[in-house]
């Protein structure tokens, strides 16, 4: 058995091809359990199980999620998104503004896939599969004002009020006291600009997240294409 306590989240760079591995083994499958089932949690569920049960067996180490944490991989702190191709995006918890510019606390593994139903089974075709790390996972369009708004900063060009205005008013959301961009936001994105995202989040009681571009190439800088 592997010692667990020296992984690290890089340490799972080193499956991507047991990943991919599993994408093939899943596309190959006749699925009786999924058959006629439209529920995308469900489907949902049974990718993340055979997925942790596929790591288990073929690396020797311990899988087993966590519902406290909200973490299907802990191990490699990691979250397993599934979603269907013909709508591609999935929720997760909503903790803090800040996670739509500085990203997820977690990285995410995310299945795109298409399901069909045969006679008396269904087929998931795995479209897609991409590794996005923690730093990649804030909101597309959120980042890249952040950084805009960052280096009009530094050149003396506008002030901190000025950078909270222009991001309550592209998230939209103000009228929410919790969700209100804060002069210690702005000092974070001054001192550590935020990556550019490459997911794109919206709020609704808990984050939207939506992976229209992790469907076709080209692919944005830093998102690891498995399949």
């Amino acid at each position: 058995m592997v010692n667990q306590d020296s992984r690290k989240e890089s340490d799972f760079l080193q499956y991507i091809d047991i990943i991919r591995d599993f994408c093939a083994d899943v596309s190959q499958r006749k699925i009786a359990e999924l058959f006629q089932v439209t529920d995308g949690k469900k489907i949902g569920t049974y990718i993340e199980r055979e997925c942790r049960s596929y790591l288990e067996q073929r690396t020797g180490l311990t899988m087993e999620g966590s519902a406290t944490l909200g973490k299907d991989l802990p191990l490699f702190n990691i979250d397993i998104k599934t979603t269907s191709a013909v709508q591609p995006q999935s929720s997760s918890p909503y903790r803090s503004l800040d996670e739509e510019i500085f990203g997820l606390p977690y990285n995410v593994l995310l299945f795109i896939y298409r399901k069909e139903d045969k006679e008396g089974h269904a087929r998931l075709g795995i479209l897609r599969c991409c590794y996005i790390h923690k730093e990649l996972t804030g909101d597309y369009s959120t980042t890249r004002l952040a950084r805009e708004l960052r280096d009009n900063y530094l050149r003396k060009e506008i002030g901190v009020d000025e950078i909270i205005g222009r991001l309550e008013e592209k998230l939209g959301i103000t009228e929410v006291e919790d969700l209100n961009v804060t002069p210690g936001i702005v000092q974070r994105i001054i001192d550590n600009p935020p990556a550019p995202g490459v997911l794109t989040i919206s709020f609704a009681l808990q984050w939207r997240l939506q992976y229209g571009r992790m469907k076709e190439a080209p692919f944005l800088e830093g998102v690891i294409v498995i399949l």
